[in-house]
């Protein structure tokens, strides 16, 4: 019993030092593609997301079984099947990377293999934001006769150039005129993905007495919305006159 308990042992550690020693001179278990750049993911409102599998084949004589999968952020996401992989065998990760901020993104995911150790799969990719807008101001307020100008924000990537003027829904009594797009000063750094700011202006004028309820101005711009609120200027309280002291007699 003991001298098949001490057998035993010797071919775990044996297993577990060829696994090893097989990582450490540059022969991965599992072969295959272990590098993956998305290039550019879309950012459509909040996050972008883009997903590849990884096909590896058991290149060893001794079944693989892959104990964990680690990502090394939040950001990704990854899963192998099948988790035990014959000899002559080929296992499928499929990894998704989600960004929320435009510009480049390096991450990898670890894959602890039984008696081989550790195998990293590597990906990249840049989270692009197209065009991105956003209001001034939540309320807008308007005063009959009179026009009042309603700014609004963009950032852009990937191009110097303003974007197209946005379009405007108004509620019936209010007109509005897209002005024109101003940049908003030099970018701090030369990367490609640091955007370009912009900011534009409508001319917002109330013909009507008064505005209906629940009024409201919808931009869109690159495929995006954004509300803002309308509101009457609130009329000034008339002034009081002073009081007159009681006169005695």
């Amino acid at each position: 019993m003991i001298l098949s308990a001490g057998v035993l042992l010797i071919a775990v550690v044996a297993a577990a030092a060829f696994g090893w020693w097989y990582m450490a001179a540059g022969r991965f278990p599992l072969k295959g593609d272990v590098r993956h750049d998305f290039g550019d993911i879309p950012i459509l409102g909040s996050e972008g997301s883009a997903a590849h599998t990884f096909r590896l084949t058991n290149k060893t004589g001794e079944t693989i079984e892959i104990e964990k999968i680690q990502p090394s952020c939040g950001c990704t996401r990854a899963e192998a099947n099948p988790r035990s992989v014959p000899p002559g065998a080929t296992v499928e990760i499929d990894v998704a990377l989600t960004l929320s901020r435009p510009g480049h993104k390096k991450t990898h995911v670890k894959m602890m293999l039984a008696g081989f150790g550790v195998q990293t799969l590597w990906i990249e990719g840049t989270g692009r934001k197209d065009l991105v807008i956003w209001p001034n101001q939540e309320f807008l307020r308007l005063a009959p006769g009179e026009t009042t100008p309603l700014i609004i924000s963009a950032a852009r990537q990937g191009s110097d150039q303003p974007p197209d003027a946005p379009t405007i829904e108004t509620p019936e009594g209010v007109r509005a005129a897209f002005v024109s797009w101003q940049p908003m000063g030099e970018r701090e750094t030369g990367d490609p993905a640091e955007p370009w700011h912009w900011r534009g202006r409508f001319d917002v004028t109330l013909d009507a007495r008064e505005l209906p309820g629940n009024s409201a101005l919808v931009v869109s711009a690159g495929g995006q919305t954004l509300t803002v609120h309308l509101a009457p200027v609130r009329a000034a309280p008339p002034e009081t006159p002073p009081a007159t002291p009681p006169v005695d007699r």
